[in-house]
């Protein structure tokens, strides 16, 4: 049986590094893979984050001529007058934001703020189906 005070000390501390090496390529192929796979939530999650507000600006152009409308945003309220303002806007917002996302995309807050965002936008989407279903009750009655 062999004891590792035997073993000369060069020789222990080869194996040990020898050991950490492969460790550290290990986790570091996990890390590259687990960050490739949120590289692609993050992109896939701002593509749905980008339609989504999409639909958000088309909804609120649509209802800013309802009289039982109101914008609660104070700086979109201010251009419901000028709607190329308001488009440029909600675009220059969105790629704002989308810019500091895509630069942190390897990191675990950015999918977390990616995901809450797109939770956001899906239930005020919810919001507005349901505003325009009110709305449309108010003013026309149902087909029977």
């Amino acid at each position: 049986m062999t004891d590792s005070t035997h073993i000369p000390a060069r020789a222990r501390s080869a194996g040990l590094i020898r050991w950490l090496t492969v460790a550290l390529r290990r986790s570091l192929r996990r890390f590259r893979t687990a960050t490739q796979g949120r590289s692609r939530r993050v992109f896939l999650l701002l593509v749905l984050l980008w339609l989504l507000n999409g639909f958000d600006l088309l909804f609120t152009i649509m209802a800013g001529d309802l009289p039982h409308f109101n914008e609660a945003n104070p700086i979109a309220a201010g251009m419901f007058d000028h709607p190329y303002a308001l488009i440029a806007f909600k675009v220059g917002a969105v790629a704002f934001a989308s810019t500091i996302l895509i630069l942190f995309r390897r990191h675990r807050t950015a999918e977390l703020a990616c995901w809450c965002v797109c939770t956001v936008y899906m239930a005020l989407s919810f919001l507005w189906m349901w505003f325009f279903i009110r709305y449309e009750g108010m003013t026309q009655p149902w087909p029977t």
